[in-house]
C-alpha cells in the first residue's frame, strides 16, 4: 500500500537543511500562520517543491502549501528587506503570480524583535473555470 501525501510531506522536514535562518523557523511555524490567513487547514508542506519559467529567468518558491481545499499556496521567505537578493526575487514572485495567477502567492518576512512575521499577498488568485 502507498503512503499517504501528507506521511511523505511531513518526513520531508526531517534532517532537511534550509538555506536560512527565516526558512527553518517557517518551516515549523508556517503552516499555522497560513491556514490562519486563508482560514483554511493546511494538508501538506513541501520545501522547494518546483521551479516556474518566468520573465528573467526560473524562480523558486521556498514553499508550497497545499489547503484542505486543493489550493496552493507558494511562499518566498526572506529575512529582511535589505537582504542583497530581495529585489530581484520580489520581481520573480509578482512575476509568478502574473504568469500562474490559478495559484495564491506570498511574501513572508521573518519576523523582528518588535514584530512578528509579515503576510503580503501577491495578486490574486483566479478560479479555474
Amino acid at each position: 500500500m502507498k503512503e499517504p501525501l501528507t506521511a511523505r510531506a511531513l518526513l520531508d522536514f526531517a534532517g532537511r537543511e534550509y538555506r536560512s535562518r527565516a526558512e527553518r523557523r517557517w518551516a515549523s511555524e508556517g503552516q499555522i500562520l497560513i491556514a490562519e490567513l486563508f482560514h483554511t487547514p493546511v494538508e501538506v508542506t513541501l520545501y522547494e517543491p518546483m521551479s516556474f519559467n518566468v520573465p528573467g529567468g526560473r524562480y523558486t518558491p521556498d514553499f508550497l502549501h497545499i489547503l484542505s481545499t486543493g489550493e496552493q499556496v507558494f511562499v518566498e521567505i526572506k529575512g529582511s528587506r535589505l537582504q542583497s537578493n530581495y529585489r530581484d526575487a520580489r520581481s520573480k514572485l509578482r512575476a509568478a503570480a502574473e504568469v500562474y495567477p490559478y495559484f495564491h502567492w506570498v511574501e513572508a518576512l521573518a519576523p523582528t524583535r518588535n514584530s512578528g512575521w509579515s503576510l503580503e499577498r501577491i495578486g490574486q488568485a483566479k478560479e479555474a473555470k
